[in-house]
């Protein structure tokens, strides 16, 4: 078991229902070993589970995860004929992690989802109340800065907040409503709340509640939710952030916002703004070929590149800030 420089171990599993290339498979599960967590359960959904297995033992990676094909779950196969609804398939994959998980808590990420180190041990998670069954922590949503290079895979090092968690009682609600219209004028339209992927954040939950339903962001019991903003609770945990790579990179965004278009998934809740992206880049279609590219990463470059005007403006509001995750010695470049 992984044990930081105080010596309490994270004793959190991580439950990861994801399609993804191998190369970025095993980058999210090296992160999460790096930073102590040594129990991760990767639910693939792909034909060549088996591969993936022989890529992942090939590298340098001692234990501390697992690969299950959800194709080989009785209980999920009826859900896998396309398009896929993810909800449902969620929800039994996170209710059959509560029964695999090592841990008496588990956090459900995406394969573009990173842990912080910050805050996140043994100490911190045994002292939530007993009653509290799940806790919400914040995302951060990866961007380019000026400084960066926008068609590098994982090198942004900007991040912007969901200004639910950075301000919810300090920012007056009109300022709230006009700040990404002052942010990102008339790109505004596809923003919600500061950021285009999700932003309400990642729970982690109790192994052993008797959830009816487990989804990515909360958990109901008797059709109510019984999650908890980590921002209403005096826990170390305020420190620890999701920083979500909505874009990791132009080709992952591209494949992504393809697969959505050409409905190989299908979201049953997929919010209004991020329609709008999604309009936009099939409009992109309509051009001539030698165009199409170019429209694209158009769209790219306004949706996840800040410039530094509106860097500082977000900054102002404590709604930006820079880091680097994946440098140990590096994590955070300032302060937020």
């Amino acid at each position: 078991m992984t044990v930081f420089e105080g010596g309490s171990a994270v004793m959190l599993s991580i439950v990861s229902l994801m399609k993804e290339n191998f190369e970025d498979i095993a980058h999210f599960i090296t992160h999460h070993l790096d930073i102590g967590i040594d129990d991760i359960i990767i639910f693939y959904d792909g034909d060549n589970a088996e591969d993936l297995r022989s890529y992942l033992e090939a590298k340098p990676i001692n234990g501390g995860y697992s690969v299950i094909s959800i194709y080989e779950i009785a209980e999920i196969k009826p859900h896998l004929k396309p398009p896929k609804t993810f909800k449902t398939i969620q929800n039994a994959v996170h209710q059959i992690a509560c029964r695999k998980a090592r841990y008496p808590w588990l956090i459900t990420l995406d394969a573009d989802e990173f842990l912080s180190a910050g805050n996140l041990d043994a100490t911190a998670l045994s002292a939530i109340p007993k009653q509290i069954l799940s806790v919400r922590l914040p995302v951060a949503e990866a961007v380019w800065l000026p400084d960066d290079d926008p068609w590098s895979a994982f090198g942004s090092t900007g991040f912007r907040t969901p200004l639910r968690f950075r301000n919810p009682k300090k920012l007056p609600s009109l300022l709230r409503k006009m700040l990404p219209r002052m942010v990102y004028r008339e790109d505004s339209v596809f923003f919600t709340d500061n950021v285009i992927g999700h932003g309400q954040g990642r729970h982690i939950y109790r192994r052993d509640a008797k959830f009816d339903y487990i989804g990515p962001h909360h958990a109901e019991i008797q059709g109510n939710n019984v999650s908890t903003a980590v921002t209403d609770l005096r826990s170390a945990l305020r420190g620890v952030e999701v920083y979500h790579y909505d874009a990791i990179s132009f080709e992952r965004w591209r494949e992504k916002l393809r697969r959505r278009v050409e409905n190989e998934i299908l979201s049953d809740n997929m919010r209004i703004d991020r329609r709008r992206m999604l309009d936009v880049f099939l409009s992109c279609y309509k051009r001539p070929d030698a165009e199409v590219l170019t429209c694209q990463k158009r769209l790219f470059l306004r949706m996840y590149c800040l410039s530094w005007r509106q860097y500082v403006l977000l900054r102002v509001f404590r709604s930006s800030f820079r880091a680097s995750p994946f440098q140990s010695n590096d994590r955070h470049v300032d302060c937020h």
